[in-house]
Formats: structure tokens, sequence, C-alpha cells
């Protein structure tokens, strides 16, 4: 047998064993049919769609990290230039936003308040209303000195030294175990006396691919196929390893040529390593700046989209709302202590200390324990614990408010005055209070009298607003009450007050004795001073 058919004979031998396929496409689309036919021109390519739609979502990713990302609405037709691009190998992707009609949508929202998504989601495909899976395509292309290219002619196979018309198609049964005990070479590539270092089993030719075609007939048997693809078989295609769900026409798995060293790593435990071989944990992610797990959710499924990112580096660890902005409602500055925010099995969270025994607990040692709530372009609110006491109230030039049932009930200004809606009860009981000793009335009015009683107004105050009493000092001087000498409590001046009243009754009782008693001496005389002018009067007239 010629050298010819010796290399014939095992291709067909090696095709029989595994059944090697050869066929695949640029794009991969759903399995009854591409989302949209693909128009490529020099610097242009279009996506025309096949399927309805209210919208599509068009992602390209190329050389450098370049990601181009771009909503598409009813009606129009996705588009890339290649115009400022580099050049190399690009990958897109295309998703549609299924027309989804007003009664799914409330259907939707109300499964999203319920928390019953996924049953309703699953409703709705059954019905028709929402696609079974995403609708999207996928595939490659390339740019070279600006222009696009994709698709076009496939790579004819070939045998070296042995042209096509050389070759009589046949099948080789062989109805028995075969052991080849060196190694082994499949394709139209292969040469005699090839040279297999220490490959076993090694392909060869133009297109690539290994096909797995479960035959099986039986009821309730497993018969999916699987292929596995090296690089496109078209001009423009990429260079990728890929596992393909043929039955599903959709790849689950895929490589492109050039991803970096341990791209992805499943070490002996289990641990996946992405950029790494050494995972430490369950999954594991190294990049030189700013690792990050993108959390996004799109509109094939029918719900409004939201994209999240989760990273970390190191200025801090964040959460990015993508979506609106990129804002970061959530991060975190390396060297945060322990248990800066910790969240308890009941609800209770703790702002530095894990045993919060209330809704919301500050705690710190060595310093104030300290909760601000501050409006950027307002006031600033403060509730502090010291180590000897408590602060409650403004930072800033605003006046304090307590409020009951959300409306003011007492105003307390940057001057400390204290204004109140209603009246001011102060503590007065008799079990509370102690050294008490009797007062000499004669002698807080006698101090009262030396006490200067004047009309005043604060100086944080406007002019306008007038008082009267004593200084603090004065008083403090003439009374010795209260905790010192610059302030003065109601109950001590009301105290004084009593007191003085109490005195004031007193003299104006005794007066008033001394008054009767006169009255009554006068009234002796009067009649004394009657009965000697009748006296008088009686003798004149003898």
């Amino acid at each position: 047998m010629n050298k010819k058919w010796s290399l014939l004979l095992t291709l067909t031998l090696l095709a029989a064993i595994v059944g090697l396929g050869t066929s695949t496409t640029a794009a991969q689309g759903p399995g009854d049919g591409p989302v949209a036919a693909v128009s490529v021109g020099a610097t242009r390519i279009e996506w025309q769609p096949l399927v309805s739609y209210a919208g599509l979502i068009l992602t390209v990713s190329g050389p450098d990290g370049l990601v181009f990302r771009q909503e598409f609405g009813a009606g129009s037709v996705p588009s890339f230039e290649s115009s400022g691009r580099p050049d190399g190998s690009y990958t897109y992707e295309l998703r549609v936003i299924p027309v989804v009609d007003a009664e799914t949508r409330q259907a939707l929202d109300a499964a999203r308040e319920s928390g019953d998504r996924t049953a309703v989601v699953s409703q709705l495909q059954r019905e028709g209303k929402l696609p079974q899976q995403p609708l999207v395509q996928s595939g490659y292309l390339s740019i070279e000195g600006g222009a696009i290219v994709m698709g076009g002619a496939l790579e004819d196979e070939a045998v070296e030294g042995l042209a096509p018309s050389d070759i009589t198609p046949m099948d080789v049964p062989y109805y028995d175990d075969v052991i080849i005990t060196g190694s082994l070479c499949v394709g139209f590539d292969c040469v005699d006396g090839e040279s297999f270092a220490y490959d076993t089993i090694r392909l060869k030719e133009h297109n690539l691919r290994i096909h797995f075609e479960d035959t099986s007939y039986t009821a309730d048997f497993p018969t999916n196929d699987w292929r596995i693809l090296i690089n496109d078989t078209t001009i423009g295609g990429a260079n990728y390893f890929a596992i393909e769900d043929s039955s599903a026409e959709a790849r689950p798995f895929t490589i492109e040529a050039g991803a970096p060293a341990h791209s992805l790593y499943v070490e002996d435990y289990g641990r996946v390593g992405l950029g790494t071989s050494t995972p430490w944990v369950e999954l594991h992610i190294v990049d030189g700046d700013t690792p990050t797990v993108r959390l996004e959710q799109d509109w094939t499924a029918g719900w409004t989209p939201q994209t999240w990112e989760v990273a970390g580096n190191e200025s801090n660890f964040f959460i990015r709302d993508v979506t609106k902005g990129s804002k970061l409602p959530f991060r975190i500055r390396p060297g945060a202590p322990d248990n800066s925010i910790f969240i308890k099995a009941d609800g209770n969270v703790g702002i530095g200390t894990s045993l919060p025994d209330y809704p919301l607990e500050v705690e710190r040692m060595g310093t104030d324990a300290t909760f601000v709530a501050e409006r950027s372009n307002g006031a600033t609110a403060k509730f502090s614990a010291g180590e000897s006491e408590v602060q409650l109230g403004s930072v800033t030039n605003h006046n304090l408010k307590f409020i009951v049932n959300n409306s003011p009930v007492a105003t307390l200004n940057a001057g400390g005055n204290l204004t109140l809606d209603g009246s001011l009860t102060e503590l007065s009981d008799a079990n509370a209070k102690e050294n008490l000793a009797a007062v000499d009335g004669e002698d807080v009015l006698a101090r009262l009298a030396e006490v200067p009683i004047t009309t005043w107004s604060f100086k944080a105050d406007d002019p306008s607003v007038r008082h009267m009493g004593p200084t603090a000092q004065d008083f403090y001087a003439a009374f010795g009450l209260g905790q010192d000498e610059r302030h003065i409590a109601p109950l001590d001046t009301n105290g004084v007050a009593l007191a003085g009243v109490q005195e004031l009754y007193q003299m104006v009782q005794e007066k008033d004795a001394q008054i009767a008693q006169l009255q009554q001496q006068n009234a002796e005389l009067e009649e004394r001073l009657e009965a000697l002018e009748r006296l008088v009067n009686s003798l004149l007239q003898e």
C-alpha cells in the first residue's frame, strides 16, 4: 500500500472512531435561527435584525481592552465603524431587548414587589409573553489597515503531496478495539515522518473540529451533541478554543487566543483562580489594577436593565452603580477597624461593635462616640457620647427644634434661648430633697432690696428683645443659690419671690393687726369724745 492510501486509511479510521467534524459559523444565535443578518462594508458593519425587538444592545470588544457598547431602539440598525480602531481581532455580541406589553410589564413589577420573580417569569415564558432564553448572537471580526474583515471564503482542505482529486472517499469499518502504540496524526496536513515531539494525538489541517454525536434512541436517554471548535474557518475570523453545545447551537465555553496565563485556573482543592495559579480561597481574582466583578441585568428577560460592579484597589473596596452614572454608594477604605459595620442576626446594627443591643449602636474606645447628620447645604446635627457628658444639638449656627408628632414643640436658638409651646415643669418633689432649712423671710426681703433690678438685652439677641431681672452675679452674691454665679435657676428666683411674698404677707398681717388696734383705740376715743361733747352741751344748757 502506498503512502497516500496509508494516510487516507489513518484519517478515515480516526474519523470513524471520534466522529470528526469540520463545520462552524462565525455567528452564534438562538436555536431557531440568527438574530440578525450581517452586512460588511469596507469600514462599517451592520446587523439587519431578523426578529421582533424593542431594542438591541451591541457590545464589541477588541485589542488593548477596548470595549464598545451601544443601545439601539426599535427600528434602528446596529452598526460598528472601524475608523480610529486599532488593528486586531474583535468579538461582538448582539442582544435583543424583547417586546414586552403593558400587562406583562405590570406582572413583572408585581413579581418584583412580591419576591416571586422566578415563578412569574417561568409562567410568562410558558405563555409566550417572554422569550424562553435570551436572544443573543455573537461572532468575530478583525480590522486590518482600518478595514473590516469578516466572513468570506473558507480555507481549502489539502493534503501535502496529495491533491484532492487523488483521494477517493471511502469508509473503513473496523469492528474491534484499536490500539496504536505510537503517536497519531489526523488531518490533511499530516506528513510521512511527522515529528510528534511529546504529542500523543495531533490534529493537523486548516479547519479543526471534534464532534461528539450521541446517537441514543431509547426514550429518556440523553442525546445532546457537543463539538470542540478550534478557530474560525473564514477570513477575518477569530482564533480561539471553544466547546459548542451543538444541539442548542450555542458556545458555553470559549478561550480566545492570547488570553493571559492562568486566566482560569482550578487547583486540586477546587479553588478557582482568575489571573493566578495559586488561589487562596474558593474564588481568587488577581489583576494589576482594580480587580472587578460586574453584575449586569439586561433587557433580555423583560426586567429593567441595571449594572453593578464590585471592585477593590489600594484606595478602597467599593460597589459602583454603573447604570446611574457610575456612582459609588458604598466604599471601605483600607485599614478600617474591626466591626466598622456589623449586622446581628436580630437586625441590630453595630458601628464599632459586634454586640449591638439597639437597632443602631455606635461604640468607640478612647474617643467620643459621635453620630452626625449633615446636610451639605444646610444644618449639621450632632449626638455624641463623651467621657463625662453627652452632647446633643447643632454643630452649625442653626436652631435646635424639639418635635412631637412631627411638629415643633420647643426651639433652642444659637443664643441659648429656649422657647416652649407649652409650660416648663421643674422637679420639686420632697422625696428628692435633703438638708431642708427654714427661711428667714425678713432677711430675704432685706437682701432682695439690695439686689439691682434692671432691664437689658442679651448680646446674642436683637437689641429690640428686652428682659427684666437681676444679673446672676448680683443674685448669687445676695443669696448664694444655684450652681454658679453665671446662671440663675427659675426655681431659685421663684423661691426668693415666694419667701419675699410670705414675709410681706406676714408684715401685712402685722400691720393689719396694728391698724385694727389703732382703729379700736380710735373708736374708743371717738366714743369718749362724744361723751365729753354731750357733757359739755349739757352743762351749757344749764
